[in-house]
């Protein structure tokens, strides 16, 4: 019988580090392409490398800020889903 090794703390990190800037990518994008969608006044943002640098050119739409916080708290009740499903699953014996 196996057993599994964990894993190192600097793939921890990497991983949520590239999970966080990702996000902080996505997150606005998608709350901004929304309010772009249903509010015609909102311009819509292009691609979502380009968020940053539209951003700047034209500023944040408020339309957008109410989705980008509807969003967020879906990631985040999802995270939490997962993370309890995890650590229950670990908690829990196997069976025999």
């Amino acid at each position: 019988m196996s057993r599994k090794r964990p894993m190192p703390e600097q793939t921890v990190l990497m991983i949520v580090v590239g999970v966080t800037v990702a996000l902080a990518i996505i997150v606005p994008w998608l709350g901004w392409s929304t309010a772009a969608r249903f509010d015609e006044s909102v311009p819509a943002p292009g691609a979502p490398g380009n968020v940053l640098s539209q951003w700047r050119a034209t500023g944040w739409p408020a339309a957008a800020t109410p989705w980008t916080i509807g969003y967020l708290v879906l990631i985040a009740a999802l995270a939490g889903a997962v993370l309890f499903l995890v650590a229950d699953r670990r908690r829990r014996p196997a069976p025999r």
